[in-house]
């Protein structure tokens, strides 16, 4: 009966120990899981903090866009580029969306392309690469249009304006600002422009281009200058120029159009 009673203390006493070592754990668990939450509350805590923060900061005044600087333009002004740019008043340098400010930058046809650098704490500088031209088109009203060496029309401008060669006699050209000559004529002549020497280039008036067979350069004293095709220009600008030295003074047309057989006439008989 000793025996007996002894066992069941000690059985007694088992569980009771075994029920203290759980409810143990189980209090420190529960403690551990507070603690993993309090410190997930600081840490979220802290990052509203931070973004307020950043918020506050990005927006201070300090931050506020004060100079905008326009770079690389010759035939765009520099408020032109700006008000291409359309950056609100009080725009923060941080913030700043400098992809959606170089797409309206490079939607204007003059723009080969741009690109912006951030100048802290409140400057932006715009950098342009414009496109160049080539020759103005006569399309045959009252305006002059700029086309690029790829044929690109960029604008209505003046040849004084741009410095370079006009081109007249052109049929059916339907001038897009932003939109590329479909004209095989108009390509040529363009690529006669700007395969022109220096010398032959200053002598010539206007390009004329009723078809790619009769371009021809219409020189300052009246001389007409058939190319034809531009390929090959800067040996037909060669012969040109020895015949035009040869003769000078007394020619009204040169045709180098076929460049192994040059042909000219002249006012003498």
């Amino acid at each position: 009966m000793v025996a007996t009673g002894s066992r069941a203390l000690r059985s007694h006493q088992g569980k009771r120990l075994a029920s203290s070592k759980r409810d143990d754990r189980e209090r420190r668990l529960r403690s551990a899981r507070l603690r993993a939450f309090a410190i997930l509350l600081a840490v979220l805590a802290a990052l509203i903090a931070l973004g307020w923060g950043a918020t506050i900061f990005a927006t201070g005044k300090t931050f506020h866009l004060r100079e905008v600087s326009v770079t690389g333009v010759r035939h765009l002004s520099e408020q032109q580029v700006r008000d291409l740019a359309r950056i609100a008043p009080d725009t923060s340098v941080l913030t700043l969306n400098t992809t959606v400010i170089r797409k309206r930058v490079e939607a204007d046809p003059w723009v080969e392309s741009a690109r912006l650098d951030r100048r802290f704490p409140d400057a932006l500088v715009i950098h342009v690469t414009e496109r160049e031209p080539a020759a103005v088109v006569d399309t045959g009203g009252t305006e002059l249009w700029v086309v690029s060496p790829d044929g690109y029309w960029l604008g209505l401008r003046s040849a004084a304006e741009t410095g370079v060669l006009s081109i007249r006699d052109l049929e059916a050209v339907e001038p897009v600002a932003g939109k590329v000559t479909d004209s095989e004529i108009l390509l040529n002549a363009v690529r006669v422009a700007a395969g022109l020497s220096r010398e032959l280039k200053a002598r010539t008036r206007v390009i004329s281009a009723p078809t790619i067979e009769r371009t021809a350069l219409i020189l300052d004293d009246d001389v007409e200058v058939f190319i034809g095709d531009a390929e090959g220009i800067a040996v037909k600008d060669r012969i040109a120029r020895e015949i035009l030295e040869q003769h000078k003074g007394r020619l009204v047309y040169i045709n180098v159009r076929v460049v192994s057989s040059p042909t000219w006439r002249g006012l003498d008989p």
